[in-house]
């Protein structure tokens, strides 16, 4: 980009255009009402202060030791849901049942969805010599 040229004219339907702060997790939505409650060990912890600083002023230590806390009301579960995914034994979400039952639901439909691993079988095979060529392929004539 070389130059911006800033036009001062009104936008077309300027009245419906509105700010929506993000929740912590990014979420552009009108006001953060779904609460998460999860207590995490330190990996998760400085994952989310890494990848969503926002979460940092809300992070706490828990009663536990080498636990820590995070109690906030977000847009959307989604963000939260993948991190318990992600640290499938080292977070565990306590409190809201609506959260808890988000995450069952995504780890029931994972399973469901979930591929078994396919193993093959690598054969290494001599390259073939013009005379094994013409022997499995006799010329015509």
């Amino acid at each position: 980009m070389e130059d911006i040229e800033l036009l001062d004219a009104p936008q077309l339907h300027e009245s419906a255009h509105e700010f929506r702060r993000p929740d912590v997790f990014r979420f552009a939505i009108t006001k953060p009402t779904k609460k998460i409650h999860m207590i995490m060990d330190l990996a998760p912890m400085l994952y989310l202060r890494q990848h969503f600083p926002m979460t940092c002023p809300f992070l706490q230590d828990s009663p536990e030791e080498g636990r820590y806390e995070l109690q906030i009301k977000v847009g959307n579960y989604l963000a939260p849901a993948g991190l318990t995914r992600l640290f499938p034994n080292q977070i565990h979400a306590v409190g809201d049942p609506g959260f808890r039952l988000y995450i069952k639901r995504g780890q029931n439909s994972m399973e469901r969805q979930r591929v078994g691993v396919r193993i093959f079988r690598v054969v290494i095979r001599p390259i073939p010599t013009t005379q094994s060529i013409s022997a499995h392929y006799p010329a015509k004539g």
